[in-house]
C-alpha cells in the first residue's frame, strides 16, 4: 500500500514540472512573437487612455506642480496642518453635552430625543 501512495505523489510532481516548463517556454515565445509595430501600437492605445493632468488633480492624484520641488512637501504639510488647527477650532467651539441638555436636547445613540 505504501509504494501506491507514493506513486501518484511523484507523478503529481512529475506533471507538475511538465506544465512549469511548458508555460514558461510559452510565455517566452509570447514576448518574442510581438513586434515592434505592435507594442508601438498597444503604447499608444494606454496612452490615449490615459486621464489629463486636470482630471488627476481634481482626483487628489496629481497635486499642484507651481511651487519648486523642493518646497512641494513642506507645502503639502503646511497645508495639511491648517487643516488640522481649522477641524480643532471648529470642534472646540461645539457646544458640550451639559449646554445640549440645559437646551433640552441630548443625543442618544438612536437618533435625537428631547428631555
Amino acid at each position: 500500500m505504501a509504494d501506491t501512495a507514493t506513486a501518484p505523489i511523484a507523478s503529481n510532481k512529475e506533471h507538475t514540472d511538465a506544465i512549469d516548463t511548458d508555460t514558461s517556454a510559452t510565455a517566452k515565445d509570447d514576448v518574442q512573437q510581438i513586434s515592434p509595430l505592435e507594442r508601438r501600437n498597444s503604447l499608444e492605445k494606454a496612452l490615449s487612455r490615459r486621464p489629463d493632468p486636470k482630471e488627476l488633480k481634481d482626483r487628489n492624484i496629481l497635486h499642484d506642480s507651481s511651487a519648486m520641488p523642493s518646497i512641494q512637501q513642506q507645502k503639502q504639510k503646511l497645508e495639511h496642518a491648517m487643516v488640522a488647527d481649522n477641524l480643532k477650532k471648529g470642534l472646540s467651539q461645539r457646544p458640550e453635552k451639559d449646554e445640549l441638555k440645559e437646551r433640552m436636547v441630548t443625543l442618544l445613540v438612536g437618533g435625537i430625543s428631547q428631555v
